[in-house]
């Protein structure tokens, strides 16, 4: 006899193999349920990376937008007549401006 009584047990019990029906029917449902979490995350780690790449898009965009937005106040207006004043409104803008064209641009773009 050894050391480990299951092992004993086992080999006096005439069973002739280690498993039973019931025993492959649960392992079956590991396995499937197995494939089933490995899909799971193989789909969450593809999220992932395509929600990693557009907040990269979107964090991009939002400094390419803070750039334009700090270069249309920093730009001198031609004051032209139609340049943003008290006399012209402050939504006027001048199309033959570059500054007035930067500020079109940047709110535009929100």
């Amino acid at each position: 006899m050894s050391d480990t009584p299951r092992t004993d047990e086992f080999a006096l019990s005439g069973k002739g193999h280690l498993f039973d029906q019931d025993d492959f029917d649960f392992c079956a449902g590991l396995e499937r349920e197995l494939k089933a979490m490995t899909k799971r995350a193989d789909e969450m780690e593809r999220l992932k990376e395509h929600n990693g790449e557009m907040f990269y898009r979107a964090e991009r965009e939002r400094d390419n937008l803070k750039a334009k937005f700090k270069a249309a106040f920093e730009m001198p207006h031609d004051w032209n007549g139609l340049c943003p004043d008290s006399v012209a409104g402050m939504d006027s803008r001048d199309p033959d401006c570059a500054a007035c064209r930067a500020l079109m641009e940047v709110f535009d773009a929100t």
